[in-house]
């Protein structure tokens, strides 16, 4: 039987300002916290996919002996399954709202006695011991919005044991490039779109290509610049790249899309390119973590080739 803490989940009765769908996955960093609307919560602890991937991952590591530590814990879901699997759990969070409903949430299932909540700020906390196992879950389309990086940078020099584990371990990040409508009935408008379901993807024209691989038990650099070969397939004037990422959480248990957690987004490049099949192309790639995908910079050119 599937555990229930999805249906057990205590979400306050009252209005809140519900995010767009296009926007939903960013968080609002009013006074540094990344807080999220209510809505959004309630989407995360409702996709099956997410939570099981999750779960699956935090059962290939976890034991009666492990000291657990979630990041970023939210409605408290993830730091709830492991309490019933641990003795010891620190639940870590800096919106002060969402924390008193993870420990309303604690309550409910009946582990509060095994969970230590520290409202505190991930990129600083302090625990009062290293942890077996940390979890973190502050992931955006190439991890480029939210902290995840410099979460784990954090947590993997202060807050892990010596050969303790971290969930996710490594994300793989890739894009390929191609060309979509940004001009309607003379109407231009040039932005990143996630994705979601019902969102049509672009017309791809190259083969996809790895452009960054983090592995989060490493120290990893914050700002990103690359120069990334990709080869035409066909005809085409490239006008964006279309960002995809796997995640792996644990050996053998990867995590690719949802609607609600690193959907597939397209992001347009500096300047057209137009291009032939057999081209050869050269992207340059600069971005930075914690910041946001549109403030990214792609710019395509062709290589030139030496008779």
């Amino acid at each position: 039987m599937q555990n229930s803490i999805q249906e057990k989940l205590h979400i306050k009765g009252k209005l809140v300002d519900f995010m767009s769908r296009t926007n939903h996955h960013t968080p609002i960093y009013k006074e540094g916290k990344g807080n999220f609307h209510l809505s959004y919560h309630l989407e995360m602890v409702s996709d099956s996919e997410r939570v099981q991937r999750c779960k699956d991952a935090i059962d290939y590591y976890i034991s009666n002996e492990s000291v657990f530590c979630e990041l970023g814990c939210g409605t408290g879901i993830f730091s709830i399954y492991a309490a019933k699997k641990c003795e010891k759990v620190y639940a870590v969070e800096y919106d002060e709202e969402i924390i008193e409903i993870a420990k309303k949430n604690a309550e409910i299932n009946g582990v509060a006695d095994r969970i230590t909540f520290l409202h505190a700020n991930a990129l600083e906390v302090d625990l009062p011991e290293k942890a077996d196992l940390i979890f973190c879950e502050m992931m955006s389309i190439w991890l480029v919005n939210e902290p995840q990086v410099p979460v784990m940078n954090h947590a993997t020099q202060n807050l892990l044991r010596e050969g303790g584990h971290v969930i996710p371990g490594k994300v793989i990040n890739l894009g390929e490039l191609g060309n979509v409508d940004y001009l309607f009935d003379g109407v231009e408008l040039r932005t990143s779109i996630a994705e979601f379901t019902g969102v049509r993807p672009p017309r791809v024209a190259t083969e996809s290509r790895v452009i960054s691989t983090i592995d989060l038990y490493e120290q990893n650099e914050i700002q990103i610049r690359k120069s990334i070969e990709f080869q035409s397939l066909v005809k085409e004037r490239l006008n964006c790249i279309r960002l995809f990422s796997i995640v792996v959480l644990a050996p053998g248990i990867n995590f690719h899309s949802t609607d609600t957690l690193m959907p597939v987004t397209t992001t347009p490049l500096a300047s057209d390119l137009g291009v032939l099949p057999g081209d050869d192309i050269i992207l340059d790639v600069k971005y930075t973590h914690r910041t946001s995908i549109n403030d990214a910079i792609f710019i395509p050119r062709k290589r030139e080739r030496h008779f």
